[in-house]
């Protein structure tokens, strides 16, 4: 007897295991809308001695809304002629048990390829643009840069996720020696079996969805308000550019290192992620593209 046996590929999906998630069992339907509270930053004030608390903690909480914008199936489906007609060569279970494989294989990438698309709310952005990270060999700056974003921002540093695409696993797995140094990592599970594990407080994961973003054509944009900007200001006026500036895309000001992700944008103003400028900035600063990327996430 002779049996056809397909293996059946799966692609990596990184994000779904590196994002948090509510598993309850309340759902909610389709395009409705979930109101979570956030709590604001808070600020200090002065102890006055008395009877009764000081009147000075009102605050106002404010909202983000989540909401569920697809509903999806894979369908696997077999009518009564259909099963006869491959029942007799005996691979009807290992066929219908491939279709189902197909099925979650296609779920899965669907609900990756959605998560690695909120890289738009990203804060900043560490790395040169076009160039794959970790590619210089023995050196883990790439992590400690990301990191230290994460930590300037207030970010828990007790579950720190990294998800990355195939290219920058290879260099992890083929540059940095002192991964798979077994005298220097304290460990064989690289140079063995592949597995990249935890780094520098991270969780690593590898995800297909990784894809190259292609920036916008903006140019020639500089700062439009007179006085300037200051640390923390989110919503940027911009004039006198061509092109276009997209959502998702790198902007850096002149006289400022930071790379910031454009969260959403208009011919005139481009905003910010929080927590917006790390240095304030004047009227009249030139606006910088940094060009296409690859996307890496972080949280």
């Amino acid at each position: 007897m002779y049996t056809a046996l397909d293996s059946v590929s799966r692609e990596q999906v990184g994000f779904i295991p590196a994002v948090a998630r509510n598993s309850k069992a309340e759902a909610a339907a389709l395009d409705q809308n979930i109101t979570a509270p956030v709590a604001p930053i808070d600020k200090t004030v002065d102890i006055v001695p008395g009877p009764t608390a000081a009147g000075s903690a009102e605050q106002t909480i404010s909202t983000v809304e989540v909401k569920i914008s697809k509903s999806k199936m894979a369908p696997v489906q077999w009518n009564g002629e259909e099963q006869l007609a491959v029942g007799s060569a005996g691979t009807y279970n290992l066929l219908l048990a491939d279709q189902f494989k197909q099925a979650f294989r296609a779920l899965a990438n669907a609900v990756d390829r959605d998560l690695g698309a909120l890289y738009t709310g990203s804060a900043r952005a560490v790395g040169k643009a076009g160039s794959t990270p970790f590619g210089v060999k023995e050196d883990l700056a790439d992590f400690a840069d990301a990191r230290r974003v994460l930590e300037d921002n207030g970010a828990p540093t007790t579950d720190l996720q990294m998800v990355l695409g195939s290219a920058a696993i290879s260099n992890i797995r083929g540059k940095q020696s002192v991964l798979f140094k077994v005298n220097e990592a304290g460990s064989e599970a690289l140079l063995r079996e592949g597995t990249i594990g935890r780094i520098e407080g991270f969780n690593l994961h590898n995800s297909a969805g990784i894809k190259r973003v292609t920036a916008g054509t903006g140019s020639g944009f500089l700062v439009n308000k007179a006085g300037g900007y200051q640390i923390g200001d989110q919503l940027i006026a911009v004039d006198t550019g061509s092109g276009t500036i997209n959502r998702g895309d790198i902007v850096t000001f002149t006289g400022d290192t930071h790379q910031y992700v454009v969260a959403a944008a208009s011919a005139s103003t481009i905003t910010l992620s929080a927590p917006g400028l790390l240095q304030d900035l004047a009227d009249n600063t030139a606006v910088t593209l940094v060009g296409h990327y690859g996307c890496s996430r972080i949280n």
